[in-house]
């Protein structure tokens, strides 16, 4: 295999390699995050906000209150998702949030949050990127049999 194409190759499949990496660690740490939330507890809501994006989009914010092992904590939570073309619509959405419940790590900091969701979309990445890396890898095992 000449040089240029044997740079070329590696570089693909180090590039590959580290997405990969970059995906399962990305995973695995979310995962962590998502178990370490184990205890729940009933918010105090002290006040709703509406926070504007740079790309103009909006978002809904919360602060609150709870109480957690004889103390009373503070938390603050902004929702990620949906994202809201026009602040009336993400007050309107406020209404939908109101049966809400807090998450936290009862095993030392608390972290508290209002939105727990399963990471599986990492977990798809990662698997597509590792479907990359393999085919990159047998296609250039592939072509070491094949001598230009």
């Amino acid at each position: 295999m000449p040089f240029r194409i044997a740079i070329f190759w590696n570089f693909l499949f180090g590039i590959t390699a580290l997405i990969v990496c970059y995906f399962i660690w990305s995973g695995v740490m979310e995962i962590y995050h998502y178990y370490a939330l184990s205890a729940s507890a009933k918010p105090i809501v002290q006040e709703w906000q509406i926070r504007e994006l740079k790309n103009g989009k909006y978002l809904v914010a919360v602060k609150y209150s709870y109480e957690a092992q004889g103390k009373t904590w503070q938390g603050e939570t902004v929702f990620p998702e949906p994202k809201f073309p026009n602040p009336y619509a993400a007050k309107e959405s406020l209404q939908t949030l109101a049966p809400i419940t807090v998450w936290y790590n009862p095993n030392g900091k608390h972290q508290p949050t209002l939105y727990k969701k399963f990471p599986i979309i990492l977990f798809i990445r990662g698997g597509v990127a590792l479907l990359i890396f393999l085919y990159f890898f047998g296609l250039k095992r592939r072509l070491k049999l094949i001598e230009f």
